[in-house]
């Protein structure tokens, strides 16, 4: 293995790739350590247990998406644009893919730990969306606008699995979301 130093960061950004790629039960510290090219005693020396960096990955994971996204977003400027630029905003980052926050949501389904940060993320981001449309819509319909706009994200992997014009057809929604 080379001998190279790596951050928790790197443990983590590897985790979330993983998880993304093979689910969050393919992650186990000798793939990662094999994929980072290292032993996995430099694993250890920064995570306890698999469990403890299970636990850090799934926080960073929430912050990522929920932290990252509002300061992506911005407090400023047009709400439609505003609304484009939070699609931009979950797809412009690695922790931050369809992938991952399936996996996650699917872990979330047998662990409670997951599946509360499922539901605070769920939250952040429908507040977000909200609030967002709001500025240029009633409330009633910016509840609307919300769920469609979650719904698409989530929808578009299982609708078009193998198709290379998914993000064209988010943007077309966002488009009309945004009118």
């Amino acid at each position: 293995m080379a001998n190279q130093k790596l951050s928790r960061g790197d443990w983590i950004d590897a985790g979330l790739a993983m998880a993304g790629e093979a689910g969050v039960d393919a992650i186990r510290v000798e793939p990662l350590a094999r994929r980072l090219g290292v032993t996995k005693g430099s694993f250890y020396g920064y995570f306890a247990t698999l469990e403890s960096f299970l636990a850090e990955l799934l926080a960073v994971w929430e912050r990522e998406v929920t932290e990252g996204v509002r300061a992506q977003v911005g407090a400023e400027g047009d709400p439609r644009g505003r609304v484009r630029e939070m699609a931009r905003a979950l797809v412009a980052h690695p922790h931050r893919t369809i992938t991952t926050e399936l996996a996650i949501r699917y872990w979330g389904r047998r662990d409670a730990q997951a599946a509360a940060a499922v539901a605070r993320v769920q939250a952040a981001q429908q507040r977000l969306l909200v609030d967002l449309f709001e500025e240029f819509v009633d409330p009633d319909e910016a509840a609307y606008r919300s769920v469609v706009a979650m719904s698409v994200r989530l929808a578009t992997p299982f609708l078009e699995p193998k198709d290379d014009h998914a993000a064209a057809r988010i943007a077309l929604v966002v488009d009309r979301l945004t009118r």
